[in-house]
């Protein structure tokens, strides 16, 4: 017998994961490491720069700036200067640790 997922309804607001990275992780990164946040297009994007990227002049959309937490957390997982910085390591650590609990 297999499981039906069942999709949670829109109106019921932000995950407890999402509250977890804009109150921890996004708040280390715009006030301690830089990064901002700017609207797109469309009234549901918002990109995530981290110091000394934009949009265009080169930049890589998804590689070099992102769409998503979960980009960025990819993102900063994998690159040494993120992964190694004190305050993003602080923040991963607390953001990993309520998201166990």
């Amino acid at each position: 017998k297999t499981e039906k997922r069942v999709k949670s309804p829109s109106n019921r607001g932000p995950s407890v994961n999402s509250i977890f990275f804009w109150n921890i992780v996004w708040t280390c990164l715009k006030n301690n490491c830089g990064w901002r946040i700017e609207k797109g297009n469309r009234a549901q994007d918002y990109y995530f720069f981290p110091p000394g990227v934009t949009r265009g002049a080169g930049f890589k959309p998804r590689v070099e700036f992102f769409d998503s937490a979960m980009q960025i957390l990819t993102h900063l997982g994998s690159s040494p200067k993120w992964r190694e910085h004190p305050n993003v390591k602080k923040a991963l650590n607390e953001y990993n640790s309520c998201k166990s609990h």
